[in-house]
């Protein structure tokens, strides 16, 4: 045990137990906060909001949350044609008139992954930013 130390209003307390307490409790309470914003982020509801875009213009804004049965949509473009699947879950390209069918091989648009692109018809379909 620590000696005793007169403090420099006159009591007496133990060394630094009473600040190393106060060290425990603030990064306590910090962790405690962190865990908390982890959970948050974790838990909340993500964007679910796919935008179809063409020469940077916002053709289609679908929240696949109301999407009750899949459907089809043809975005054209210069005489060319891309047919995009869209389900609850995702969107892809399921087919294109154009050479190199980069877009139809990209495959669904991933949560987290790149946007689909078809570069000769200028459709860009991504996930919407909040």
């Amino acid at each position: 045990m620590p000696p005793l130390q007169r403090g420099h209003e006159g009591t007496l307390r133990e060394g630094n137990i009473l600040t190393t307490k106060r060290w425990v409790l603030v990064f306590g309470i910090l962790a405690l906060i962190c865990i908390g914003l982890i959970l948050f982020f974790w838990f909340s509801p993500k964007g679910r909001t796919v935008t179809v875009s063409q020469d940077g213009e916002t053709l289609y804004a679908i929240d696949l949350s109301q999407v009750q049965e899949p459907y089809t949509l043809t975005v054209e473009w210069d005489g060319g044609y891309n047919r995009i699947q869209i389900t609850s879950e995702t969107v892809w390209v399921v087919e294109a008139d154009c050479g190199n069918q980069d877009c139809v091989h990209h495959g669904p648009l991933a949560e987290n992954g790149t946007p689909i692109v078809c570069l000769p018809l200028h459709l860009v379909i991504q996930w919407s930013v909040p």
